[in-house]
């Protein structure tokens, strides 16, 4: 009974460090005792509310069709709800790839939950000061209050600003999340590992997290293509480094792992070469002497080193699969082609425009 109670402990000691929460958001959320899906309806009133009054203050309910109004001004809220939209999944995956490495780093468990108390915790200071410069940053690149409208706003133009700044810094946070995050799982792959050249399955949530990351971001160009279409070149610019950014998280929180699959898949195959040459020298010394039983005996150590060199040379050495591949590369066409979409149909009116 007392071996079942310190295993249950053990248990959920293990899973309360692994839950925990890692960012400003999820300490948020954790304090609030809401569920994600209820934080995120509570977030979406609180945003789209003021966004409805400071319309109705500055007249905009009065005008026939103020489509480029609500396009720029929805802009903010949008994807902010969508950052908390992803967010569970987010720390999903990340609970994911730290639980991957339990059954393969040779370490105990109460060294491996000491490991992860100790360097997998952000540094709360750090991260309020990578969402404020990432807001004045976006201040600075996209300056909302420059935005032309067919009326003075006044209200309006102040809930653009501040909803900028907390998208802008939002999404630094994501990307600073996300690097910290690749960088305590790069601690882990420095520890020894018990890796299967043959399976490499396990590592594969450590994929799946870098991939759901690109996504985000990503999606959040292919968001604000939807709201502001036909974007000038400094929003082909933004969306450009955001997409570079996107995939250069996805390989580069990879290379670790790369790195560790490439040794492996490495010393197998300095392993089978070495008993190939040894088999092969020995070979040599039979041949001559016509010791033909010696020969047949060592045809099928021969052929099954010959076997499993093949094998292992075929071994993968990155953990990412290619349907995860072919997904990456399908996000990164979706708001390209949507941006060349949005500028050919502009064109295209406009020509009809002016025939007309």
């Amino acid at each position: 009974m007392n071996a079942q109670r310190r295993q249950a402990d053990l248990a959920k000691a293990e899973a309360n460090r692994i839950f925990a929460p890692y960012t400003i958001l999820e300490s948020w959320v954790e304090r609030s005792r809401l569920s994600w899906p209820k934080v995120n309806l509570l977030i979406s009133i609180l945003l789209l509310l003021p966004l409805l009054l400071t319309a109705y203050l500055d007249g905009v309910f009065a005008l026939p069709f103020a489509a480029k109004f609500w396009r720029v001004t929805l802009l903010g809220p949008a994807v902010v709800i969508y950052i908390f939209a992803t967010h569970p999944q987010i720390r999903r995956l990340r609970r994911e790839a730290i639980e991957a490495f339990r059954s393969l780093v040779k370490m105990p468990a109460e060294e491996f939950n000491a490991f992860v108390d100790e360097y997998l915790p952000l540094d709360r200071r750090r991260e309020w000061a990578v969402f404020f410069l990432s807001a004045l940053f976006g201040e600075f690149l996209l300056r909302p209050w420059t935005a032309q409208d067919a009326i003075t706003l006044y209200w309006s133009k102040g809930y653009r600003i501040l909803l900028t700044g907390i998208m802008c810094g939002l999404i630094g946070t994501v990307i600073y999340t996300s690097l910290t995050g690749a960088r305590f799982l790069a601690r882990l792959h420095r520890r020894p590992l018990n890796l299967n050249v043959f399976d490499m399955t396990p590592l594969e949530p450590i994929a799946q997290r870098s991939l759901f990351y690109a996504l985000v971001l990503i999606g959040g160009i292919t968001l604000g293509l939807f709201f502001i279409p036909s974007q000038d070149m400094r929003g082909v610019i933004i969306n450009g480094v955001i997409i570079l950014a996107a995939i250069s998280i996805f390989f580069l929180s990879m290379r670790d792992t790369h790195a560790v699959m490439r040794r492996t898949k490495l010393r197998e195959l300095r392993l089978a070469r070495q008993h190939l040459a040894v088999l092969h020298n020995k070979l040599q010394e039979e041949t001559p002497h016509g010791h033909s039983e010696a020969l047949i005996k060592m045809a099928p150590t021969t052929n099954a080193w010959l076997t499993y060199e093949k094998r292992i040379d075929q071994a993968p050495e990155w953990p990412f699969t290619s349907p995860m591949l072919r997904k990456l590369l399908v996000s990164i066409l979706v708001p390209i082609t949507l941006f060349i979409l949005q500028r050919v149909v502009g064109e295209l009116l406009a020509q009809w425009i002016v025939k007309k």
